[in-house]
């Protein structure tokens, strides 16, 4: 069961975080930021009212919560990154014209997209990972 729930999150996580917020810009930062916030209150006040601790269920909707919550941040995350690396090539362009054929700048702007998509790859990676361990983690054992 868990296996299954660990390949439906890891198929959201590459939606959410590859392709609904493949262009990176500040519309989408704040979007998702929107969303992480908005997901975070709902999901406290959801789990306040409609679950009780001695559910048999509380488990499965906690790490469903948790896993949501990575896969929102992580789509924000992506997003600032993207824009840090741009604000500071585009300030370099605009302040430092007569250093940009040094390094690392030089490097920094020819390689801005890649170093985007490296970043967002890692992220990526990284939240499966976290999902990874929230779903197969180590098992409880009750003697």
């Amino acid at each position: 069961m868990s296996v299954l729930f660990l390949i439906f999150f890891a198929v959201v996580d590459y939606y959410v975080v590859l392709v609904f917020f493949k262009e990176k810009n500040r519309r989408n930062a704040f979007v998702s930021l929107l969303w992480l916030i908005s997901y975070i209150a709902l999901s406290k006040l959801a789990t306040s009212i409609f679950l009780s601790t001695d559910s048999h269920y509380y488990n499965l909707a906690g790490n469903s919560l948790i896993s949501f919550a990575i896969i929102l941040t992580v789509a924000f995350f992506c997003q600032l990154v993207a824009m840090l690396i741009d604000r500071v090539i585009n300030w370099h362009r605009e302040h430092n014209k007569a250093n940009l054929h040094r390094q690392p700048i030089r490097f920094a702007i020819k390689w801005q997209a890649q170093i985007t998509a490296f970043a967002t790859y890692f992220y990526f990676l990284a939240s499966l990972l976290i999902l990874w361990g929230i779903w197969l983690g180590p098992i409880e054992h009750t003697s």
